[in-house]
């Protein structure tokens, strides 16, 4: 199971969708993205630390670990 979060979270990058929940100046929140033709709630943080309100939309830049890495776009 775990190696196809890994999967799904490294088919995630480049992939844009919206923040579910706020992601707070240098914490973590939730957005959700399209993989594989599914919509899909990952935990994520801001690239730059910066906070990410809800329904601000998003593209992902990096996976750290078990958390995509995304920026407002």
């Amino acid at each position: 199971m775990e190696q196809d979060l890994r999967t799904d979270l490294e088919e995630a990058l480049g992939s844009r969708g919206q923040t579910y929940l706020r992601i707070s100046s240098g914490g973590v929140g939730q957005v959700t993205v399209e993989v594989n033709g599914t919509q899909r709630t990952y935990n994520a943080k801001s690239h730059d630390d910066a906070e990410i309100s809800t329904g601000d939309f998003i593209e992902v830049v990096d996976v750290i670990g078990e958390v995509l890495v995304v920026k407002r776009i």
